[in-house]
């Protein structure tokens, strides 16, 4: 599942650090195996720790680099990309330098076959509506 190298250290290294750790303030859960790649371990509360918003984010930049199945690599990306990224384009967690590369990371993951949309074909509305949305036609939407 993981590759052993220093960024697998790392991570367990930051794992071991949270164990019976009390923080304070803003805080979030991280799954030490993601629910993403094994979902059975998803209840267990020893896969379950309690990190700082910054050490989430570190961890999930390790994913990344340890996986060794190239699906379970994408799957880190898209995680990662999520939080840097997520759904509102003014609030970015981190500089443009960092967001550059592992956006081209995950546009390098699902290219040709392994695009989520590889062989299928969208409908005649909603070539539309892209094309709308393309060309300003829908331009209230951007303001």
């Amino acid at each position: 599942m993981f590759l052993e190298n220093k960024y697998t250290k790392t991570y367990l290294n930051l794992m071991r650090r949270a164990i019976g750790r009390k923080l304070t303030g803003y805080v979030e859960r991280h799954h030490l195996i993601p629910k993403s790649i094994a979902p059975q371990y998803t209840l267990e509360k020893a896969n379950v720790f309690t990190l700082t918003a910054r050490e989430h984010f570190i961890a999930h930049w390790l994913l990344v680099k340890m996986c060794a199945n190239e699906e379970h690599k994408k799957k880190m990306l898209f995680a990662l990309y999520l939080m840097t990224y997520g759904n509102n384009r003014d609030d970015k967690a981190t500089c443009g330098t960092i967001y550059e590369r592992i956006r081209q990371a995950y546009n390098d993951s699902i290219q040709g076959e392994n695009h989520p949309r590889f062989g299928k074909k969208h409908s005649a509305e909603t070539r539309a509506k892209l094309s709308a949305n393309m060309t300003g036609e829908n331009s209230h939407y951007w303001g």
